[in-house]
């Protein structure tokens, strides 16, 4: 199941259409390069709390794997947004740092997909039958039953 990437693209292309919107012409520039390293950490840190509270009792090798897989993710993500992984860096830093209600949303449907894929990935990768115990199964199988579809 991939992420409601319909809804994702409709959202991010209404939000290129605001004026606060930072629209990536120019990657070279030192605010392009600025925000893609502010992204990176900014949406690792999300990524973090997000595993941490959902698999807070996997192993810390085993969270940062976790992790690691979500934020790779992002590649699946900006080709679905159809949009280089630098511009889909710059993107998310403008959003989070952005007043914008709107764009707290998409940012939030965004890091949702992304740990979907992510945690799918992780799963079946590194883990395929090696299911813990009762609450990791039961914590993968609530991220995937509200995972969002096509």
């Amino acid at each position: 199941m991939a992420p409601n990437t319909c809804k994702l693209h409709q959202e991010y292309t209404a939000l290129l259409q605001t004026s606060r919107i930072y629209r990536y012409r120019s990657p070279q520039t030192l605010l392009f390069k600025q925000l893609q390293f502010y992204s990176s950490g900014a949406l690792n840190e999300r990524i973090s709390k997000l595993v941490v509270t959902e698999f807070g009792n996997y192993s810390t090798s085993d969270l940062k794997l976790l992790r690691d897989f979500v934020y790779d993710s992002k590649k699946e993500v900006s080709v679905f947004l159809k949009i280089s992984e630098a511009a889909f860096d710059v993107f998310i830093a403008e959003c989070l740092l952005s007043n914008n209600e709107r764009c707290s949303i998409f940012v939030e449907d965004v890091i949702s997909s992304m740990f979907v894929i992510g945690a799918k990935k992780y799963f079946f990768e590194e883990k395929k039958n090696c299911f813990c115990n009762e609450t990791d199964s039961t914590s993968y199988r609530i991220a995937v039953e509200n995972s969002p579809v096509d």
